[in-house]
């Protein structure tokens, strides 16, 4: 007699670790994927959820944080090793351990505890700061991008995916490039020797370009194709003449960018210095 197809059981799911890696890299695999739609000129971010699924694209906010994720993880490995490979972990394990028992009055072994536990986290996260400050900044730019009249919540957004997108697609490796040059340059300033700080000087001027060239992206590239998408002339205007009547909102843009991106990025470095913090002396309390 065959068997009924209808009642067999369903095959197990694979849920041994080398699947998690899978899907993990899946998810850059598919941040690669929409970034390349993006540079090419596609508007994913016209495109309804169902849509962009079906062609292996991530979603806005998904796209914003693998790209935060990627922009810091050369950062983080340069940490990681110096860690391993140095005296640099100790001696700032030693340094939050003396903070920890200075401030909150923990005992040594407990200090000691809370100070492994901050300088893993912080080793992490720290790196975050940069890219993901600018995926935050998003909710403040898009409204930026958008005249008054035209802050409708559905172009709100409309604006806030295509930033999302746009962000991503070109900041992404000038936003590596700075954060593996500050874990580089910590690492560095421990250092005494003169070659050591000749070393830190020249990093410390490639850090300087690629700043440049980030808020190049910024305050041109990224807005110029958001304007464009929000349906207004991304001309950029001069100093003199008659601006178009279409021309998108360049001066709230770029002052926003300039005054409100940096506060923005203090808060999120506070914040992960606090959380760490907290962690550590939690950590601490229950070594």
């Amino acid at each position: 007699m065959a068997l009924d197809e209808s009642h067999q059981e369903p095959e197990p799911e694979d849920d041994s670790p080398f699947e998690e890696v899978r899907e993990r890299l899946f998810v850059f695999r598919r941040f690669f994927h929409t970034k390349k739609a993006v540079r090419a000129g596609e508007a994913v971010h016209e495109m309804a959820p169902a849509d962009r699924r079906a062609a292996g694209f991530l979603g806005p906010w998904s796209f914003g944080f693998a790209e935060s994720w990627l922009a810091a993880f050369p950062g983080i490995v340069l940490g990681k090793l110096a860690g391993w490979f140095t005296t640099i972990g100790d001696e700032r394990r030693e340094e939050v351990a003396a903070n920890y028992r200075k401030w909150v009055g923990l005992a040594e072994e407990k200090a000691q505890s809370a100070a492994n536990a901050y300088v893993e986290l912080s080793e992490v996260l720290e790196p975050l700061s940069i890219p993901l400050s600018l995926t935050v900044s998003a909710l403040l730019l898009c409204r930026a991008a958008l005249r008054s009249s035209d802050l409708t919540p559905e172009r709100r957004k409309r604006s806030l995916r295509a930033y999302l997108y746009f962000n991503g697609a070109y900041g992404l490796l000038p936003q590596m490039i700075i954060v593996t040059l500050a874990s580089g340059l910590a690492i560095l300033h421990a250092a005494s020797d003169w070659e050591m700080k000749a070393l830190s000087l020249v990093l410390g001027l490639v850090a300087m370009v690629a700043w440049l060239w980030l808020i190049y992206i910024e305050v041109r590239t990224v807005p110029r194709l958001l304007f464009a998408s929000n349906g207004y002339s991304a001309t950029v205007p001069g100093l003199f003449g008659k601006k178009a009547a279409d021309i998108g909102p360049w001066n709230r843009y770029t002052v926003v960018f300039f005054v409100i991106a940096p506060i923005v990025l203090s808060l999120v470095f506070s914040a992960v210095q606090l959380l760490v913090g907290g962690i550590g002396w939690v950590v601490g309390l229950l070594a």
